[in-house]
């Protein structure tokens, strides 16, 4: 999603993902765990930052090793 804060809607439904990512609790889902902006006003607000946890392995290995 490009800049997807610029418009109210699409802030809307990131802030929403944002909400269902931290209460979900699923083995196949990757829980976030924290959600970050490096810039110190709403006027250059332009990027954020996901802490989720931490996929020892890339979704091509657990698909490999599942067959």
């Amino acid at each position: 999603m490009q800049q997807p804060f610029v418009m109210t809607m699409s802030a809307k439904r990131a802030y929403r993902e944002f909400i269902l990512l931290t209460t979900i609790q699923h083995p196949n889902i990757i829980r976030l765990l924290n959600a970050f902006t490096p810039d110190s006003t709403l006027a250059n607000f332009r990027e954020v930052y996901l802490v989720m946890e931490l996929m020892t392995h890339n979704l091509h290995e657990v698909i490999h090793r599942l067959r």
